[in-house]
């Protein structure tokens, strides 16, 4: 295994890691918020500065800044294939997002 790869089997929730999402700009990496994970997927949620989707995309503290999480294109991925955690948000950035995610199933709002 890789140094890279032992590395991101430590990321916790609220990690942010940088990757390129699907639909949102190819060859763009984006900062994803890790929400949940076991030892071998992570869950995680993209990050933008623009408002996507307003009904569904909380906002967060992240950077000292406004971010969205586009809670419409979360994903799952193999934790081998994750970089290291580049920075982490806040306890109630974390919160917010959980909530938001459960008042999207909740509402059959969910894509």
């Amino acid at each position: 295994m890789s140094v890279a790869a032992e590395k991101s089997l430590s990321l916790s929730t609220g990690d942010v890691i940088y990757h390129e999402v699907e639909e949102m700009g190819a060859g763009k990496r984006r900062p994803c918020l890790v929400i949940a994970g076991s030892k071998s997927q992570v869950f995680l949620i993209p990050l933008s500065s623009a408002n996507l989707n307003p009904s569904i995309n909380p906002v967060i503290r992240f950077k000292g800044g406004i971010s969205f999480a586009v809670l419409d294109h979360v994903f799952t991925m193999d934790i081998r294939e994750c970089a290291a955690a580049y920075s982490r948000v806040s306890e109630g950035a974390i919160a917010t997002c959980l909530k938001s995610l459960t008042a999207v199933v909740i509402s059959g709002c969910w894509q």
